[in-house]
């Protein structure tokens, strides 16, 4: 980041953006312009790649001029909740263009963020594949512990509930835990971990808590925190923060799961429809994310569809073949103890097995 400053050369020109890039040696360049009309001012800002010149994200803001320092502090917070997620994505795809024999611990890390992002078998393999060597060339690297960590879980989770995995998911966790790092991610994926596979939940919250006070607009953190407050049955809670992680992402490749926190948080106040509508967001963020149709079907029962419920939780079986009973009281991240049995009682109306 240069120091504003260094930008004051530019101002009133229009310089090449490419060339502004080159001159002070960034990636990225944020600008913008301030319009004023009576007592009203309207500001927009565009973040731009300076080595195309491909805009990756542009938006408007509008205030009185009454309440400036307000409209300041809403602008900062819309600027980065927007630049994170759309620089993230450049990067991977820079990383992405650079040969293999030309990648170092960052690289790997992105290209791992690819694949992780799939929550896929395949994809959970080739991330771990990824940010071990990542890991292997930086030790303390805790941004790749924070994704391992992530990716361990996931597998644990829903791929065989083999030991070494949940052990190792939660010694990345760990190796997060006690570093140094600001990186609101990377906390935040070491605190779900601690929740889901330790069952730590209030250190798992002081953690996102720790998360949030370095980046409040920090999607995946609220997104995490929405997960362990439903856990919790705090679900009015847990909507807080599921709203505010999709409003500050939302495109986030993460999307499907502050939906189905949301969904969560419906089928609590009995709004079934609303729920439904989460979990075909969630589904539609993406389609072999295992509890959306998990929670699909719960919504279809409670609706009257029992049809279209048996069909829902087909796609889990057929993903996930040794789902039943049992093993969806450790899967099932955002349900808390005191719904689980009547989760599980819709759930085996629409067939699920024991």
């Amino acid at each position: 980041m240069i120091a504003r400053n260094s930008t004051f050369a530019y101002k009133g020109t229009a310089p090449d953006v490419r060339k502004v890039g080159a001159d002070l040696k960034v990636r990225y360049v944020l600008e913008g312009s301030v319009r004023k009309a009576g007592g009203r001012v309207r500001i927009t800002a565009q973040l731009i790649e300076a080595e195309t010149g491909g805009h990756l994200w542009a938006d408007r803001f509008d205030g009185s001029l009454a309440d400036v320092f307000e409209l300041q502090d809403q602008i900062t917070a819309g600027v980065v909740a927007a630049i994170e997620p759309s620089v993230r994505r450049a990067e991977i795809e820079r990383a992405k263009r650079k040969r293999p024999d030309n990648l170092d611990a960052y690289d790997l890390y992105l290209r791992a963020l690819d694949h992780a992002y799939t929550t896929t078998p395949d994809g959970q393999a080739a991330a771990l594949s990824l940010l071990d060597a990542a890991i292997a060339l930086d030790p303390g690297y805790a941004e790749a512990h924070g994704v391992a960590a992530q990716c361990l879980r996931q597998r644990y989770i829903w791929g065989g509930h083999t030991p070494s995995d949940r052990d190792a998911a939660l010694d990345h966790a760990e190796a997060v835990g006690s570093s140094r790092t600001d990186d609101a991610t990377a906390l935040a994926f070491a605190a779900f971990v601690m929740s889901a596979l330790g069952g730590n939940h209030d250190a798992a919250l002081a953690m996102v808590g720790r998360a949030l006070a370095r980046n409040p607009s920090s999607a995946v953190a609220h997104n995490v925190s929405a997960v362990i407050n439903s856990r919790l049955g705090r679900h009015d809670r847990a909507l807080e923060h599921a709203e505010r992680s999709i409003r500050l992402s939302p495109f986030d490749p993460m999307r499907h799961m502050p939906e189905t926190s949301g969904a969560m948080a419906k089928l609590a106040a009995g709004e079934n429809e609303a729920a439904l509508e989460c979990t075909r967001r969630a589904l539609a963020a993406n389609s072999v994310f295992p509890p959306a149709p998990v929670f699909e079907a719960v919504c279809l029962v409670r609706l009257g569809r029992p049809e279209e419920a048996r069909a829902s939780l087909r796609l889990v079986l057929e993903s996930a073949p040794d789902t039943n009973v049992a093993t969806l009281r450790e899967r099932l991240l955002n349900v808390d103890a005191s719904m689980f049995e009547d989760i599980v009682t819709d759930l085996r109306a629409a067939g699920l097995p024991e």
